[in-house]
């Protein structure tokens, strides 16, 4: 640049200062501006992908609408680049605080992966209590040392999936894979996630996991927001889909057998209830007939009843005919006994008159 353009640049300069520091703080502002945010995301993936190494977030997580057994669990832990494994469970419910009813996630949380962060509280110590989102807990007002319920929503009641339906909360927190103030969408209420819960896994009373944590060997080292990390999780994913394959198959069929079992269980149960019904009913014809022939019993002894009462009646009428004839013959006797008074007396009158005869008779022997 010459001398004079120099020249010329500075006398435009100092003519017009408020212009030029406007136009310099101008490109300041938006270079510190650019350089501040191509600075930042990169510091924020680098947060990100320490927080996840910290809470040994999953790499892949494996759902199955019709559940995951434990053939599928050892199945994708023999898988070449898997780590470590982890059935877990979790299912939507919900929840009313007394004055809005919202959807949310219940989880079984794990030691091992997916570590749960407190931010207040402490960890569960039995299976009555639980850990609560962060942002779950400001939106609803709860607090440590409420107790919080849930219901199913559906026609199922929640006590065939779980062995508590209420729980006391003992801390709040956040799950390294809800990383924003979305939910996700859920199967119960209007399909909108509010929030999750953590409890222990014990508590699902669950024959089969509703999904499976995978930790990929080396994906730790790597940042997750990397090429390389990409590249080493769909490799493993794609063992996993094809492993998918036949396991959706084996469980379709194990699902299968256990419908045909339950099936035979029931015909099994329907022909046995049929006999059951056949012996009742013949129970019930042979009680029919006993009361027939007790009917007929009852009928023949009212007859007898009958009989036997008119029999009665006149047993009691020839006894008071007989009672009637011994008075007569009473009074005939006693009539009978007076007389044979008044005869014996006349005849003690006639015997005394006699022997005073026989005495006359002697004295007049003795005189002649």
């Amino acid at each position: 640049m010459s001398n004079t353009r120099v020249k010329d640049f500075i006398r435009e300069i100092k003519k017009n200062k408020g212009r030029f520091l406007s136009i310099f703080f101008i490109v300041l502002l938006g270079a510190a501006f650019f350089s501040g945010i191509r600075s930042s995301g990169g510091d924020m993936k680098y947060t990100a992908d320490y927080y996840f190494d910290e809470t040994d977030m999953m790499d892949i997580e494996v759902i199955s609408t019709l559940g995951l057994t434990d053939e599928d669990l050892e199945d994708i832990q023999k898988i070449d680049g898997v780590e470590s494994a982890f059935g877990g469970y979790s299912m939507d419910v919900l929840n009313n605080n007394g004055k809005d009813e919202s959807a949310v996630k219940l989880i079984g949380y794990t030691d091992d992966i997916n570590k749960f962060t407190l931010s207040q509280g402490r960890m569960p110590e039995k299976q009555d209590e639980c850990l609560v989102d962060d942002f779950y807990m400001d939106l609803m007002g709860y607090e440590i040392g409420d107790t919080i319920s849930f219901y199913s929503g559906t026609d199922t009641e929640l006590s065939e999936s779980l062995k508590v339906t209420e729980f006391t909360i003992v801390g709040s927190g956040g799950l390294p894979y809800y990383i924003d103030l979305t939910r996700g969408t859920g199967t119960v209420g209007n399909g909108q996630l509010e929030g999750y819960i953590c409890i222990d896994p014990a508590v699902f009373d669950m024959d089969i996991y509703t999904e499976i944590y995978v930790k990929i060997a080396g994906a730790k080292e790597l940042n997750s927001y990397s090429d390389q990390y990409k590249d080493l999780v769909e490799n493993v994913t794609d063992k996993v889909e094809e492993l998918g394959e036949s396991a959706s198959e084996r469980r379709y069929n194990e699902i299968v057998d256990e419908a045909n079992e339950q099936i035979e269980d029931g015909n099994q149960q329907i022909e046995d209830a049929e006999k059951e019904l056949e012996d009742a009913k013949k129970e019930l014809d042979d009680g029919k007939k006993e009361l027939d022939d007790a009917k007929k019993e009852l009928d023949d002894g009212k007859v007898e009843l009958e009989d036997g009462k008119k029999e009665l009646e006149d047993a009691e009428a020839e006894i008071k005919s007989g009672e009637a004839e011994l008075a007569d013959a009473l009074a005939q006797i006693q009539e009978n006994e007076a007389k044979l008074a008044d005869a014996k007396a006349e005849l003690d009158a006639a015997k005394a008159e006699l022997d005073s005869g026989a005495v006359e008779i002697a004295n007049g022997k003795a005189q002649i």
